[in-house]
Parts: structure tokens; sequence; C-alpha cells
């Protein structure tokens, strides 16, 4: 008789299959974070980068500004560049898995500060990202302002026929 009965094989294939499964998961988690930390990575020293010009400029303004006797102003300028610069070194020195440490820390003990800090962020973000984008007028939307629709510019095709 066979070492193990027919239920008992397919047990211990189905129990094969899942901790096969279980490590292809394991593997395609840790693919998937390390590409989202190389992402941070780039972008963090991308942002440092540009924060690093900003702080520059703005050393620069405390300068014009205290040649035309505005000492209070070039002073809180320089400090404003102060800030971030150190934001910038931070950037700079450290990696992804630190910065969401640092992060989740941050969170824990202010929640409030987090949440309110969040949310301004995100408006920021979001008006930042409309006054980036094209200007949408009347003849760039669906219909100009005689009523004409965008597609009445393109010649009669079998490639346009479904958009008009």
């Amino acid at each position: 008789m066979a070492d193990q009965h027919p239920p008992d094989r397919a047990k211990a294939m189905v129990k094969d299959e899942v901790r096969d499964l279980k490590v292809q998961g394991r593997e395609v988690a840790d693919q998937v974070k390390q590409a989202a930390e190389g992402a941070i990575d780039r972008r963090s020293t991308k942002l440092a980068d540009g924060l690093e010009s900003v702080g520059h400029a703005m050393r620069l303004a405390a300068e014009d500004l205290e040649g035309e006797g505005q000492d209070w102003l070039a002073d809180y300028t320089r400090r404003a560049a102060g800030q971030l610069e150190r934001v910038t070194q931070y950037l700079h020195d450290e990696d992804a898995p630190a910065m969401l440490a640092d992060l989740e820390d941050m969170a824990r003990k202010n929640p409030g500060t987090f949440l309110g800090t969040s949310f301004a962020a995100g408006v920021a973000a979001g008006r930042f990202l409309r006054s980036s984008r094209p200007e949408e007028g009347p003849d760039r939307r669906n219909g100009g302002p005689d009523g004409a629709s965008l597609w009445d510019e393109y010649p009669s095709s079998p490639l346009y026929e479904g958009r008009r």
C-alpha cells in the first residue's frame, strides 16, 4: 500500500501550494517595497535640491533686505532659510524607511498637528497642481462659446466618426 492515503496526499499538496504562495507573496511585497523606497529616495533628493535653491535665494533676498535697512525682515528671512537648509539636509541624509519611521513617530506623538499639517499640505498641493495646469478657456472645453464641439475641427474620417 502507498505510504500516504489520497486525502493525506491532497492535504500535503495543498500545504505545499499555500507555502509556495506565501513565499511568492513575500517576494512580491519585498519587490514593491524596494521599488517604493527607491522612488521615495529619488523624489526626496529632487525635492531637497529644489529646496536648496529656494534657501539660497532666500539668503540672497535677506542680504538685499538688510541693504535696504529692513533688518528685522532680513533676520526673519535668514531664519526661514536656515530651517529650509535643515529640511534639505534631512532629506539628503535619511533614507525612505527612516523618514517613514520619523513620520509615524511624529504622528503618534502629535496626532492633531499631524492631521492638520497633512490637510494643509494636501490643500496646498491641490492648489499648486490646479495652478500649474494649462488654462482651460471656453474654447478648450467640450464646447466653445458658440456651442461647437472640439471634434468639429477634425476632418470627417473613420478615426473620428464616433466622437461627434
